[in-house]
């Protein structure tokens, strides 16, 4: 595979802004906006399950937004719909890559699984605040749209509680560490896990997912500002869906899974108004 292929900067593009989470840095004044780029790689499996896995390597557009009440930044989008003390509403965003089946052994001969987006809201709870330490509580519900050319198609939904333990090493590195659950309805099941009847052959048989659990996950993320200009941003994800509703899938072969990131990202401008400039 071509590593700087356009399937790999599409996967890159639309995964880096998930990927990419870290604190802005508690300073009274930032750029109020930041332009970069970067590169970035993944090794993901072709879904949460299988035996195969991809690499990914591409060029990735990098962008900052710090206003007074909207910020599109490392730690996603803030303050969207409500910001309160230690509470805050936002979105939360996750994707799902393209997977060509008769690349696949054991999807070959069904539907191509077109890329997914998934978007939704997210109440984030801080439950510990301190200078170097933040826990929070993330309860995030997302609908999964699938996308097929310019048109997309809802597929289902998922709720995937988070809790999320951040840890300021320096000035310049942050590490976090966080668990998750799994929810999801049989529509989001279904989308990666089901079999339609016409693609059911004698050793995969037809199959419809159920709503229910759907696995855990636990991730270690670290962000390393290597000078003014570069970052550093790698995570290590592990999940496992032992006892999952769609665990007896016959597209399933796999009940755990690790898989990595790794992002290297150049500012080349910022803005010179600050958020300092903002008035009180």
């Amino acid at each position: 595979m071509n590593l700087f292929s356009l399937k790999s900067t599409l996967v890159c593009a639309l995964l880096s802004p998930l990927l990419l989470s870290a604190a802005e840095p508690d300073h009274a004044e930032l750029p109020v906006f930041e332009v970069g780029a970067g590169i970035g790689a993944l090794a993901l499996p072709d879904y949460i399950g299988a035996d195969e896995e991809q690499f990914y390597a591409a060029p990735i557009p990098w962008f900052v937004y710090r206003g007074k009440r909207f910020r599109a930044d490392r730690s996603g989008l803030q303050g969207l719909f409500y910001s309160g003390d230690g509470v805050r509403l936002d979105l939360s965003f996750s994707g799902s890559v393209p997977v060509d089946s008769d690349d696949n052994a054991v999807r070959r001969g069904m539907a191509d699984l077109d890329p997914g987006f998934e978007v939704g809201p997210s109440l984030n709870i801080d439950l510990l605040q301190q200078d170097s330490h933040r826990l929070q509580a993330l309860l995030r519900a997302r609908a999964l749209m699938s996308l097929d050319g310019i048109r997309s198609h809802y597929q289902g939904w998922i709720f995937n509680p988070v809790l999320e333990w951040s840890v300021l090493q320096s000035a310049a590195v942050e590490w976090r560490f966080s668990s998750r659950i799994y929810y999801g309805n049989s529509g989001y099941h279904d989308f990666f896990y089901g079999v339609d009847p016409q693609f059911a052959t004698p050793t995969r048989p037809a199959y419809r997912a159920e709503s229910g659990y759907g696995g855990v996950a636990a991730r270690v993320s670290v962000n390393a500002d290597l000078d003014r200009d570069w970052q550093l941003v790698s995570s290590l994800s592990w999940r496992d869906i032992h006892g999952s509703e769609f665990d007896d899938s016959p597209l399933v072969k796999r009940q755990h899974g690790i898989f990595f990131n790794v992002f290297l990202i150049r500012t080349f401008y910022r803005s010179g108004r600050t958020t300092g400039d903002y008035p009180e």
